[in-house]
């Protein structure tokens, strides 16, 4: 194997270092403008999550309306996205589970944490809720199962307050579990997959309720 030297590198889906040396080979595979199917081969992602990336202006696109072709990717524009996501770009966010079979092992491109503006959207659905809550209570209000939650108060990811009898966890708990490790979590509940799927669509649509 070459030897490399010591230099920033990036790294797409697949976890492999995008090196410099990586990026011009990637120029000379791909033309400068690259199409929705190119995009996903390199990304190593389904037709349909790269659609919902390009319109949703995860990595900058033209579209032109057209049946075939209709999207044109500059490729520093995609280089560019993969040094966003290697640096941990909190802005870029995408749905995680939402758009892969449950027989799907390959891993999904995610930020570590939601945004603010989660925090604010989530306690506003979740207005109506106590605010502490039993660990039944949390598994109703997510549809977790007890064990679950008992394992994300035992690893420390939930924090609770321990009572005579059983355990209260602060709504405020919940949600910040929801922001970090929640999010980054692989197997979500599907009401979690459809409270994530929501507060995507009232984002893209500029829908704050």
């Amino acid at each position: 194997m070459r030897p490399m030297k010591e230099r920033r590198t990036t790294r797409c889906k697949t976890g492999k270092a995008m090196t410099e040396e990586s990026k011009a080979i990637l120029k000379q595979q791909y033309p400068p403008t690259l199409c929705l199917d190119q995009i996903r081969k390199i990304l190593h992602i389904s037709k349909r999550k790269a659609s919902w990336m390009l319109n949703n202006g995860i990595i900058p696109c033209v579209n032109n309306g057209k049946q075939t072709r209709q999207y044109k990717v500059d490729i520093e524009d995609l280089i560019a996205y993969i040094e966003r996501v290697e640096c941990g770009d909190s802005t870029i966010i995408i749905p995680s589970g939402l758009f892969t079979a449950k027989t799907t092992t390959k891993p999904t491109i995610s930020s570590p944490t939601l945004s603010p503006e989660f925090r604010e959207w989530l306690s506003h659905k979740w207005r109506y809720s106590k605010q502490i809550l039993t660990i039944s209570e949390v598994a109703e209000l997510t549809c977790y199962s007890k064990k679950t939650i008992n394992c994300w108060v035992n690893e420390g990811k939930l924090q609770s307050v321990l009572l005579p009898q059983n355990r209260a966890i602060p709504i405020e708990c919940l949600i910040d579990y929801y922001l970090a490790d929640g999010h980054r979590s692989r197997k979500k509940s599907p009401k979690h997959l459809r409270l994530l799927k929501k507060y995507y669509e009232e984002q893209a649509s500029g829908i704050n309720k």
